[in-house]
């Protein structure tokens, strides 16, 4: 059994932070990242602003062209 709930978001850019534990890439401007997360505690500031990020992009916010 797991002890740890794996996340993952998709990013414009790639974000190198020792939070993410893999990043995948398929396309310039567009870089999933995974995080493992063991307890509700490390869902922190950091992991909430990676979210935030995620977001914006899900929604297209600042995409040129």
């Amino acid at each position: 059994m797991k002890s740890y709930f794996r996340a993952s978001f998709v990013l414009r850019n790639v974000t190198i932070t020792p939070r993410i534990d893999k990043i995948q890439s398929f396309a310039p401007d567009q870089h999933v990242h995974y995080v493992r997360l063991a307890n509700p505690e490390e869902v922190d500031e950091d992991i909430r602003a990676l979210l935030l990020a995620s977001t914006e992009y899900g929604e297209q916010q600042g995409r040129h062209g």
